[in-house]
């Protein structure tokens, strides 16, 4: 009788360690919502680790709604991976610099976004000025 009782109770909480760790549409919404935050302070790299997590929670929960914004979040990486590779150039730190325009340039690929689409002009620009110093 104990043993039954004691199988009862584990699979009662493992039950729960199942459906609290179940991604939500909440759950995207909330790593959206702290991607703006982020980009709000200025964080660059918060914004990036946020819509990045963003993607993949709306992978993982599947509806079209977490899609909706996965798919924003996608668009919207590859840009601000750009802009973190731009920050960095004012820093002088070239190294750097190359290793987040390499970067940029694998976001771009990996959510299919033209790398052209988000800063044609500005990159030929951004790569002259790391190459020539």
């Amino acid at each position: 009788m104990k043993t039954i009782k004691m199988l009862s109770i584990a699979v009662a909480l493992f039950g729960m360690t199942a459906v609290s760790s179940a991604q939500t549409f909440q759950d995207v919404g909330e790593a959206w919502n702290r991607a703006s935050e982020f980009l709000s302070s200025g964080d660059l790299d918060g914004v990036i680790a946020e819509l990045e997590k963003c993607v993949e929670l709306a992978n993982k929960v599947g509806t079209d709604e977490a899609a909706g914004i996965g798919i924003k979040a996608e668009n919207n990486l590859p840009g601000y991976y750009y802009q973190r590779a731009t920050k960095i150039l004012a820093t002088r730190d070239f190294p750097a610099t190359l290793q987040a325009i390499e970067a940029t340039v694998a976001a771009a690929e990996k959510y299919g976004i033209s790398f052209s689409s988000f800063s044609t002009k500005k990159t030929p620009a951004l790569l002259r000025k790391v190459a020539y110093k």
